[in-house]
């Protein structure tokens, strides 16, 4: 898969772990786009306490990065994590361009079924991607 740019999506408490992911798709040329977690993890003040201009400003920040970058992945939640945002990321990039859609780790509900590209595991995704 030739690199090009990519928005990566995943559950807020998870933020360190793609962070990370995103950091080996830079290293082997793929442009991150809407990068997310510096955010997250710099951040004093949970979502639900931001002020409806800082949230809506974020939200359409984030939707208009996933869908409009090359290509989308969906990084599931490990174990107990959740997320909201991510889904709705996922539900809405793999609805309009599903052949450039990942989904990848454990199968939760139905959007994972969107994505042209459902992978067991992150390394799988990470293989796909060419930063194993």
């Amino acid at each position: 898969m030739t690199p090009s740019t990519i928005y990566v999506a995943g559950a807020s408490s998870e933020a360190a772990l793609v962070s990370s992911y995103m950091r080996r798709l830079e290293a082997v040329g793929w442009t991150v786009v809407g990068d997310w977690t510096a955010q997250v993890l710099a951040a004093t003040v949970p979502d639900a306490e931001l002020s409806e201009f800082d949230a809506r400003s974020i939200a359409e920040s984030c939707l208009g990065h996933a869908y409009r970058a090359g290509w989308f992945w969906f990084v599931a939640p490990l174990g107990g994590a959740t997320t909201t945002g991510a889904w709705v990321e996922l539900g809405a990039r793999a609805y309009s361009d599903p052949r450039r859609a990942i989904y990848s780790g454990r199968r939760i509900g139905l959007f994972w079924s969107l994505a042209g590209h459902v992978l067991d595991t992150h390394d799988d995704a990470l293989r796909l991607l060419g930063a194993s």
